[in-house]
């Protein structure tokens, strides 16, 4: 019996002293098996101080996403004795699936122990409590052409308020993204809940073939009740991840034409119009022709350019190309149209040249041909009005009649015949050319910046890139690179190729840059058999890049502001 006593006084104090050790520093979660949509809660407890290592908590967003974080300091003394708890409450998001671990931590010459957390692969719970929050998304097609518009749709399925609502950007490699108008907000009604839902839309244009992943994307936020018409927070985080999708990009089929831009969509239309139903054609005497062009799937920068050649005995001047790009149900549409005026110098027949337009039917999958057959047309001889707008053409040398104003005025001798009317015409026509040409160099100025180049946007440059990468053009993507490089850097002032190489770090673009150089500039360089598709994934690739860099600017951090206003 006594043996027995003093084994269990041996075991209480090996009790105390290890309780008393391991209290300094510990950490805990409230579970250790979750799914990669479940939260964490981790605890952080010193008895010596609140937890300040900062250094100590990086070790964390290895594997996991840390969503908010709140201290809690309890002290106490009872019998004299004085008892202080300092905590660091941490909510988790894991980062991935499998086995992560929640690292040790090192405080005051204390150190706890390291957690590992096991974390499945799970969709949406069944689980009425998971599903007060919850993502899905879909895709228009599991296969597509490359360059092709593929649809991409998330929404957010809510039945309780949320705060601090954020979901985390879109960014897919390899493809060019179009947010496709603003959020949408409607509700419906799942398994006899009700629910708010915000609905995104997108276009994705993959750049290249082979395999495209759309990537999951991971909302987190905060629920929030309605007590009396106040809001209050019930301290539960959210975190909803949606489903990965992968796509299969078709190359350009071998069948289509070379040397043609590459259009693939379901609908292309070119309309021919003129400002009459009926033009007729007169010598000296402007026509004007409009043609647009409409693809739906594609963006104005992908249509091809709407050249015109001139027939003989007739002159153009087109107008300025007029570009946009519409949300639709179906995605983008893109617009082109031009407008050209005619003017016939010579009487006669003349022919008015067809085009035609290529592209690759994605429904049917098969090449078609939109056609403007050509036209004959009779110039007609010019009217007595264009004649009478002509300066006269004069026999004689002029002589000036210096009878006095007085006398002829008095005597009634003066005959001008047709001059008044004459002067008078092309005095007119005279003031309209200079008011004309007054109002072009307005409005030119007015969009030119300082350094002479036009005030336009990273987007619109880059879509000029896009057209000349995608017709093969060595010339034109000369032009647009360095347009392009001006509206990427506009501080650096640079206005060549071997200047945009010198000052851009990037090794791929360096390398296209010298291989372009080489092909406009080479020994017996004459451009043949460049292509820009390359040059086009490089640009994308940066132009991306920035548009994030200006976009995490803005907002001041990684994801998206809030998604509503509550």
């Amino acid at each position: 019996m006594v043996e027995n006593r003093y084994i269990y006084l041996i075991i209480i104090l090996l009790l105390i002293i290890s309780s008393q050790v391991s209290a300094s520093l510990s950490a805990s979660v409230d579970r250790t098996r979750v799914s990669e949509n479940d939260i964490i809660s981790l605890t952080i407890r010193s008895t010596d101080g609140p937890f300040e290592n900062t250094n100590e908590l990086a070790k964390l967003k290895r594997d996991f996403s840390i969503l908010n974080t709140q201290r809690n300091n309890a002290i106490s003394i009872v019998n004299g004795r004085r008892e202080a708890n300092y905590d660091l409450k941490l909510v988790l998001a894991p980062n991935r699936t499998g086995t992560l671990t929640i690292p040790s931590f090192a405080s005051n010459g204390e150190t706890s122990l390291p957690i590992d957390i096991e974390v499945a692969a799970g969709s949406v719970s069944t689980d009425q409590e998971l599903r007060d929050v919850f993502l899905e998304n879909e895709v228009s097609t599991p296969e597509a052409y490359v360059q092709e518009q593929i649809l991409y749709t998330l929404k957010l399925h809510h039945s309780v308020g949320l705060e601090d609502a954020s979901i985390s950007p879109l960014d897919i490699e390899n493809a060019v993204i179009e947010q496709l108008g603003e959020q949408r907000k409607y509700e419906t009604v799942l398994e006899g809940i009700r629910y708010s839902v915000i609905e995104l839309r997108y276009a994705i244009f993959p750049q290249s073939s082979g395999r495209l992943e759309i990537p999951a994307q991971v909302f987190s936020g905060r629920t929030t009740s309605q007590f009396l018409g106040f809001r209050a927070y019930d301290s539960r985080y959210v975190r909803s991840r949606s489903a990965t999708h992968i796509i299969n990009i078709l190359p350009k089929p071998a069948s289509y034409p070379q040397n043609q831009p590459w259009l693939p969509t379901w609908e292309l239309k070119v309309q021919d119009s003129w400002q009459l139903h009926e033009p007729e054609f007169r010598v000296g005497e402007p026509v004007t022709r409009t043609i647009s062009m409409v693809g739906r799937g594609l963006t104005a920068a992908q249509l091809p350019e709407i050249n015109l050649t001139a027939p003989d005995g007739i002159k153009l001047y087109p107008d300025q190309l007029q570009s946009d790009d519409v949300v639709t149900d179906d995605g983008i549409m893109g617009q082109n149209s031009i407008a050209t005026a005619f003017v016939p110098s010579q009487e006669g027949a003349a022919k008015l040249p067809g085009f035609t337009v290529n592209w690759w039917n994605t429904q049917r999958n098969r090449l078609e041909q939109t056609v403007i057959a050509p036209k004959i047309v009779r110039i007609l001889p010019a009217s007595a009005a264009s004649m009478a707008a002509a300066p006269p053409q004069l026999a004689a040398p002029l002589r000036l009649d210096t009878t006095p104003a007085a006398s002829v005025a008095g005597t009634g001798s003066f005959s001008g015949g047709y001059w008044p009317v004459a002067t008078l015409v092309v005095t007119a026509l005279w003031l309209v050319t200079l008011l004309l040409w007054w109002w072009s160099r307005r409005e030119k100025s007015a969009h030119t910046g300082s350094n002479g180049q036009s005030d336009i946007s990273l987007k619109q440059a880059f879509r000029e890139l896009q057209k000349a990468c995608r017709r093969d053009d060595p010339q034109a993507a000369r032009k647009a690179l360095i347009a392009w490089h001006s509206r990427l850097k506009p501080e650096s002032g640079i206005m060549n190729l071997d200047a945009i190489a010198s000052h851009v770090d990037h090794p791929e673009l360096t390398d296209e840059l010298a291989e372009l150089n080489a092909r406009l500039y080479g020994n017996g360089a004459t451009g043949d058999g460049w292509s820009g598709k390359e040059l086009l994934q490089v640009t994308a690739a940066i132009t991306k890049d920035a548009q994030t860099e200006s976009r995490r600017t803005d907002t001041g951090h990684d994801t998206l502001a809030p998604l509503y206003p509550l």
